[in-house]
């Protein structure tokens, strides 16, 4: 029951006396008033609501955020089952700290937030650690905390009752309402972005490595399913880990023809299209057989440039990083770092060199490296030549570091050698065969798909030709 208090002047200077004189004063009574058998449950409402803020995903549902809870809580007693929560009960317990968003648009279900930034800012601040409030505080270890439920849960999603469901079978409708009331599903969501976002700190720890290596593996259970819904969640978001739609070659949307038996290229191959951190990846080739993943050779369709580009790749995974290589150069470099001795530097370089692009001078450039390991500037057998498909690309860089290795500025192919297949990517280049380099650079238009901001030009690579003795036709 609301209680006034009398309108008398002593009174009143009593009450405004003690109101808090600070911001952080204010935060300590408030949590000092929670009792203390809803402590757990607050802390962990904070907890994910934290987490999620720091996923950077839009939306969090007062229904997935009570499962989140009675999740965590259930690992330090089991009891937590057995009582019922509901959303009524996350703002009795929670009361000024959260704010609970009305229903619109097309959420069927409250959606919740801190009430303020000052919370966030709070909780993560090193005062609270010397406050009353310190049970509360966002501790570092928090966010893995939280990452290694929602592995846990994604994994366990082809047990996870939305599929029983006949609207879902055909993995194309539901998922919307899925996300808003089924945390197995929205855990799906909190994984991948987990991985893309945290994954430096994944690798330092042994069990949640070793989680998110198992959510990539293809030969698990889960694994067909959890790809359905990060589909369908994804195209419902449309932002959930691509950073830049032109480039994006994700697990869950690879277009295989002919599937590695070898399921770590899979998971290699998916750790290197997330673009996660290079410590994650160097932990997981330490576990596999890295000449046998290197060696392994598949078939699949790639789309990229917003389907600008499209073609049918045949070969190992060094092959399409090379092909992929100015999407990926933390791949494509780490690959050649460390996987010296279990490919053919020249044959990769003739797969890399109608992607290189950089717009100036880079010591570390994959060009640069397979020439350092021993890679051809004229490979024999071939009816282009590298110097040809720099020069047509207007790859100024490429075109320079070429002539300097040696490349022959008048070669025109061998004329034993045989085309690219067609639908490769390297077939668009096939037309080049018996053609000078000046010549192409002179009157062909640019064969690249990405030559934007690059240095130099057609003008620039003629002069470089020229010094080079290059000849007309």
């Amino acid at each position: 029951m609301l209680q006034r208090l009398k309108g008398e002047s002593r009174i009143v200077r009593n009450a405004l006396a003690n109101l808090p004189k600070t911001l952080d004063e204010s935060y300590e009574r408030i949590f000092l008033a929670i009792p203390d058998e809803h402590r757990n449950f607050v802390h962990y409402a904070l907890k994910w609501i934290c987490y999620v803020n720091e996923l950077g995903t839009s939306y969090l549902s007062s229904a997935v955020l009570v499962q989140a809870i009675v999740r965590s809580l259930s690992e330090s007693t089991a009891s937590a089952w057995d009582y019922f929560y509901d959303e009524e009960v996350l703002r009795e317990f929670c009361g000024c700290l959260i704010t609970v968003i009305p229903e619109c648009g097309s959420h069927v279900t409250h959606g919740v937030s801190l009430a303020h930034y000052t919370v966030l800012e709070f909780l993560t601040s090193t005062r609270i650690l010397s406050s009353s409030a310190a049970f509360f505080a966002m501790e570092e270890t928090t966010n893995l905390e939280m990452t290694r439920i929602a592995i846990l849960e994604a994994l366990d999603i082809h047990n996870d009752e939305l599929w029983s469901c006949e609207p879902y079978k055909d993995k194309s409708y539901g998922f919307s309402d899925a996300l808003e009331k089924s945390f197995t599903c929205y855990c799906v969501l909190l994984s991948v972005r987990g991985l893309r976002k945290l994954s430096h700190w994944l690798s330092q720890r042994d069990d949640l490595a070793a989680l998110m290596f198992n959510l990539l593996d293809p030969s698990k259970p889960h694994y067909e399913k959890l790809k359905a819904s990060i589909h369908q969640i994804d195209g419902i978001l449309n932002d959930c880990v691509n950073e830049d739609f032109l480039f994006a070659h994700q697990f869950w949307d690879l277009n295989w023809i002919e599937r590695p038996k070898n399921t770590d290229v899979v998971v290699l191959l998916s750790l290197l299209t997330m673009k996660v951190d290079r410590a994650l990846v160097e932990r997981f080739l330490r576990k596999i057989s890295l000449k046998e993943v290197l060696q392994t050779k598949f078939v699949l369709n790639i789309e990229t440039f917003a389907g600008e580009c499209k073609f049918v790749f045949k070969g190992s995974i060094v092959q399409l990083f090379a092909n992929l290589g100015n999407q990926y150069p933390a791949a494509i470099s780490l690959l050649l770092e460390l996987g010296i001795g279990f490919f053919d530097p020249s044959n990769i370089l003739l797969s890399y060199i109608g992607s290189h692009a950089h717009e100036n001078e880079v010591d570390d450039c994959p060009l640069k490296q397979l020439l350092q390991l021993g890679a051809a500037p004229n490979i024999p057998g071939n009816r282009v030549t590298l110097l040809q498909i720099a020069v047509a690309c207007h790859d100024f860089q490429g075109t320079k570091t070429l002539l300097e290795a040696g490349a022959d500025a008048n070669d025109t192919g061998d004329r034993g050698g045989i085309d690219w297949e067609e639908g490769s990517f390297l077939a668009r280049f096939n037309p080049l065969h018996g053609i000078r380099s000046l010549h192409i650079c002179r009157e062909l238009g640019c064969f690249g798909l990405w030559r934007e901001g690059s240095v130099g030009g057609p003008a620039t690579i003629e002069q470089m030709l020229l010094q080079y003795g290059a000849r007309g036709f």
